[in-house]
């Protein structure tokens, strides 16, 4: 039974590609600013935290980095909304044109088929481009924390920091995970899309290659 289960999902997949499962949450203590702090409360090692704020803050921007990347594979998706709109009117106007399919009543409907999949796909592929570019739930540099207060120390300000660069790392990690996801299901669908219009590309020549060798 499992061994069908998955069989009916890989078809599926080729026709409606999906994620399996979801990406959780992070619930470990690198997000959680408080416990860290408790974490390292007796560690007054300056050198040390020096270090821990400077590699804490390398992995923050490594992470701002991959998120731009990818949100930039999204924009390029969302950048062919125009391309797509194009192409539609065009096959659209193939469709209702009845000299294509003459009294063939098979070939009229694999052709609207192949044009409503193509429309859904590209409309899908514009939808999850326009998510992946939602910056919700994003966190960004709390300037409060940058600014030092008076009395205290270097120690205790190095950690504030260092804190809040994993904290906000862990948590864009996972909405950076999720950007992903959505620009690969993005490129499933834009990927449909193309091999639809080259199918309804075949059908056409196919047909009018028949009609002239009758």
């Amino acid at each position: 039974m499992p061994k069908l289960t998955r069989i009916i999902k890989n078809i599926g997949q080729l026709f409606w590609p999906f994620l399996e499962g979801e990406v959780k949450p992070d619930t470990t203590i690198y997000t959680c600013e408080k416990r860290m702090l408790q974490e390292i409360e007796n560690i007054q090692d300056v050198p040390l935290l020096n270090q821990f704020a400077s590699m804490a803050e390398k992995l923050y921007l490594e992470e701002k980095e991959r998120l731009q990347t990818v949100e930039g594979k999204g924009a390029t998706f969302l950048g062919t909304s125009g391309f797509a709109a194009t192409l539609l009117i065009w096959l659209a106007q193939i469709v209702v044109d009845k000299s294509f399919f003459k009294n063939d009543c098979w070939f009229s409907i694999m052709i609207l088929t192949l044009y409503i999949a193509t429309q859904v796909y590209f409309l899908r592929t514009i939808y999850l481009s326009a998510r992946c570019l939602s910056r919700r739930g994003y966190r960004a540099i709390d300037r409060r924390i940058v600014l030092p207060d008076s009395g205290i120390n270097q120690s205790q300000y190095l950690k504030r920091l260092a804190v809040m660069y994993v904290a906000n790392y862990s948590h864009n990690r996972r909405v950076t995970n999720e950007k992903t996801d959505l620009v690969a299901l993005a490129q499933e669908n834009f990927m449909r899309a193309v091999i639809c219009i080259g199918v309804i590309g075949i059908f056409f020549i196919a047909q009018k290659a028949f009609a002239q060798l009758v």
